[in-house]
């Protein structure tokens, strides 16, 4: 026997310290059998050190944690009460009909403890976890979704439209009631199911937008493409369509790409968490006792970039419920149903042409996984003048069998009639997209933000959907607000001095036409009217014309002549505002537009010298000054930013009279920049006289 020493004393067999009547105490800590010491053991210590005392703590608190783990993931698998038992005698029992006949009365325990050599306390328990199943199993065969869910979970409903677009019958009745229904039961899952910072999500007009462009994507296999300014919901909105379709159909494959692996973690690990936590959702969709994630031991594992549902039937290493990717990553051979594309570019990633070309090769292999079944949305923001939405946006027109991209674009303000540099009264006024959120306000400093970084156009392009070369600009938009802005008066010539008046039409049969009325002289040039219209035509041309005749007294007019509006003004109707006293001359629009003296670009430095005055004193004329200061801006060194909802027709309007004040104020301005260009008026070698006034050829 091995002697134990106590303060140096030998204590091995006895039952007392020496010289006391205390008890003699072995450590409590599970590796060591050693004595505790006299003077811990008078103090009542159970251990022979405070060192060991620490390690057993440790111990006991790292068995109820794993005891704690096992009974959660019992409970999350099955709700098992505690006072159930699934051991080996469970296992034993369930192949036999002892447990029935406990049940039905026709045994009692203690035999059946006899039976398996165990104790009457284990039958009992294990019997509860035969109840509690038989109890599941009940409920589950009596279990079917409540109407509320089926409504908001219209599985018949998406399998049907499905079935209609992909047949390409998407212009019928039928469908487009489908389509209605969808759209509204995906708002109303939106908020039902789901919270932000503890409230119902908002749900604005343009949300709902959205939701019914992309349901029709996924049912007619086609491509969307969603264009709004950052923080306004694009991935919160498609992370719960996402949820929505796996709920609709567990078989759903989805593809996610984002433009770096992280963002795609982000957003797949939000529909995991929401699959794994929202008990709510659980419990509506999948009944008693069901879960979407597969228990441990089933072989289908849920990864950071991947998941696969618990009731997903298909088998196979392309049948994911969704996975996640990024810019970088290797688009694999995966069948998809649904593909998402989010934000693939940002500043890092548009700053040079390489990486623009990279951006556009890998959006192509994206491509790939696009069947004719598939859906294709893509959601961003405005990144660069030649980011990817500027060769979506404006290629789809000319493509064969509806394959071309639909562009849905948004901006965070729209032209409106109050002053765009104070932010009272814009959330009320309709003319912010989201005021809730992102009031006028907070987009004002994200202006000053960019403006004090000197980060030129940023504001336009990220929240306004007007992308400008930075550097390219031609029109200076502050310096045209603070020298040209007249607070003091609004439209018309009421106060204003001796002048000239001179007016330019874009004429336009289908889209806007915009007129647009100067009045000058040698002091300077006023904006005194202006009107848009759509799809104004001939009739409306006659009607401002007539109008500003007897408002003004103008008589002048320039419009643009071109192969579209070749027989705008011409026979009869021509001769009848002539007959009315109305000079109708055409303008010839071509590469003049860069011309150096009377070209578009020649007018910037009446604008930022404050020769040109805009009203800006009532709602209206704020309105329409904020318009022509927008299109203004528009237009740089390397020509017109195009694109989709660019509109420049007031702007074009007020231009094509300019060569003709020009040449009446006998002011060529030198511009910065040589442009080859063509002449408004070949072989005009003088200007002592008017062309309209002389025999000039064109007339």
């Amino acid at each position: 026997m091995t002697a134990d020493f106590v303060d140096g004393i030998d204590v091995s067999g006895v039952n007392f310290y020496p010289g006391t009547d205390l008890p003699v105490r072995i450590c409590g800590y599970d590796k060591c059998r050693k004595h505790v010491p006299q003077a811990r053991a008078r103090n009542k210590a159970l251990y022979c050190s405070p060192d060991h005392q620490v390690k057993q703590a440790k111990k006991r608190s790292n068995r109820k944690a794993s005891s704690k783990n096992q009974i959660k993931e019992a409970q999350r698998r099955l709700e098992v009460p505690p006072n159930q038992v699934r051991g080996s005698l469970y296992l034993q029992m369930q192949e036999t009909p002892w447990p029935q006949m406990i049940e039905k009365g026709d045994v009692t325990l203690a035999v059946v403890a006899e039976k398996f050599s165990t104790t009457v306390a284990d039958v009992s328990r294990t019997m509860e976890a035969f109840r509690f199943d038989w109890a599941q199993e009940r409920a589950i065969e009596d279990w079917e979704p409540s109407w509320r869910v089926k409504a908001l979970v219209p599985v018949d409903k998406m399998a049907r439209i499905r079935e209609l677009g992909l047949s390409g019958q998407d212009d019928t009745d039928e469908f487009n009631d489908l389509l209605n229904y969808l759209t509204h039961a995906f708002m109303l899952f939106s908020r039902w199911y789901f919270r932000l910072e503890g409230e119902r999500p908002i749900v604005e007009a343009f949300h709902v937008q959205w939701h019914r462009a992309i349901i029709y994507a996924f049912a007619t296999g086609g491509k969307q493409l969603i264009v709004t300014p950052p923080r306004h919901g694009k991935s919160e909105t498609m992370i719960r369509f996402c949820l929505w379709l796996i709920c609709i159909n567990p078989n759903i494959r989805i593809m996610w790409v984002a433009a770096s692996k992280d963002v795609a973690k982000i957003m797949i690990g939000a529909v995991k968490s929401y699959l794994t936590e929202h008990e709510d959702l659980r419990k509506d969709v999948l009944g008693p006792n069901g879960h979407w994630k597969p228990p441990r031991n089933s072989g289908k594992p849920w990864l950071a970039h991947e998941i696969k549902v618990d009731q997903c039937t298909w088998i196979g290493a392309k049948s994911s419920t969704m996975i996640a990717l990024g810019r970088t990553s290797k688009i694999l051979s995966r069948d998809v149903d649904q593909l998402i594309v989010d934000d693939l570019e940002d500043f890092d990633t548009t700053r040079d042409a390489d990486q623009r070309e990279y951006s556009r090769n890998k959006f192509a292999e994206i491509g790939t996984r696009k069947e004719e079944k598939t859906a294709w949305v893509d959601i961003c923001s405005r990144q660069h003048p030649a980011d990817l939405v500027e060769h979506l946006s404006s290629g789809g027109s000319h493509k064969k069998f509806s394959q071309g991209w639909k562009v849905l674009t948004h901006t965070a303000h729209f032209q409106c009639e109050l002053d765009v540099e104070l932010p009272d009264g814009h959330d009320d006024n309709g003319c912010v997209l989201f005021p809730k959120i992102r009031s006028y306000r907070w987009l004002l400093e994200k202006k000053e933000e960019m403006d004090d970084l000197g980060i030129a156009g940023a504001y336009e392009m990220r929240y306004l959907q007007e992308p400008i070369p930075e550097g390219a600009l031609i029109f200076h938009l502050d310096t045209i607000r603070a020298e040209c802005f007249d607070h003091s008066r609004g439209l018309g010539i009421e106060s204003l001095p001796k002048m000239t008046l001179i007016a330019g039409l874009d004429p336009s049969p289908r889209k806007t036409q915009a007129a647009f009325l100067w009045g000058y002289n040698e002091l300077g040039m006023w904006m005194i009217d202006a009107e848009l219209q759509e799809a104004g035509g001939f009739e409306a041309a006659r009607d401002v014309m007539r109008r500003w005749q007897r408002q003004y007294h103008n008589v002048h007019w320039v419009y643009e002549d071109n192969s579209q509006q070749v027989e705008f003004f011409r026979g009869a109707e021509f001769a009848v505002l002539r007959n009315e006293g109305i000079f109708v001359e055409p303008h010839t629009t071509g590469k003049n537009k860069q011309d150096k003296s009377l070209g578009l670009t020649s007018m910037a430095p009446k604008y930022h010298t404050g020769f040109i005055n805009l009203p800006y004193g009532t709602p209206e004329a704020k309105k329409l000054t904020n318009e022509l200061v927008r299109q203004l801006g528009l237009w740089t060194s390397d020509g017109e930013q195009g694109g989709r909802n660019r509109k420049t027709d007031l702007r074009m309007a007020s231009w094509f009279p300019f060569p003709k004040i020009q040449l009446a104020l006998r002011d060529p301005i030198s511009g910065e920049i040589d442009y080859e260009y063509e002449q408004s008026y070949p072989g005009v070698v003088g200007f002592d006289e008017m062309p309209w006034q002389t025999a000039y050829p064109g007339m």
